[in-house]
């Protein structure tokens, strides 16, 4: 009888291991960035407490080439998906260009300036981005002053077109 109740307990046994494994590989696959990127290039902002770094994505979900610009603290794990808040999106850029003909400035400290030459469709995340927390660390004061983020439109010849709205997304008309 006890062999009997213990065959009958295994299997219930057995479903609850399979299913906390399934939920925390779930969890892990929900986390893990699903768009393979590379990184292109960074730029330290003047006060050193940001980094701007240009992604490539050579094939998004739609099959365009695409990138994309996030930001990351100094000295964070280059591939760690939530070392790097993504802050703008752009979806048909050029493959050809080295640098996909997207370019980044820091104006100053607070302002990112993203110049692209072209794109199908471009999304920005965060105007105005703000790190996380409640005061500034000793080692950067300025750092948890917002981010300005601008991203205009330039021409093929190289010529930068005048942005329409100050810190909003600004197209050129061809």
């Amino acid at each position: 009888m006890k062999l009997e109740s213990l065959a009958l307990r295994l299997p219930w046994w057995l479903i609850g291991i399979i299913a906390v494994i399934g939920i925390v590989a779930l969890s892990v696959m929900i986390k893990s960035e699903t768009v393979q990127s590379s990184e292109i290039s960074s730029i330290r902002s003047p006060d050193g407490a940001s980094d701007a770094v240009l992604l490539e994505v050579s094939q998004d979900a739609h099959g365009a080439h695409s990138a994309k610009v996030c930001l990351r603290r100094p000295g964070a794990k280059i591939y760690g998906q939530s070392a790097c808040t993504s802050i703008a999106y752009l979806s048909g850029v050029p493959a050809g260009d080295g640098q996909l003909g997207i370019h980044l400035r820091w104006e100053s400290s607070t302002e990112l300036v993203i110049r692209y030459r072209e794109a199908t469709a471009v999304y920005l995340y965060y105007p105005v981005f703000t790190w996380p927390g409640r005061r500034a660390s000793s080692r950067y004061p300025r750092s948890f002053a917002p981010i300005h983020t601008r991203l205009i439109h330039t021409s093929v010849t190289g010529r930068f077109s005048v942005p329409r709205d100050q810190g909003q997304l600004a197209l050129a008309a061809h």
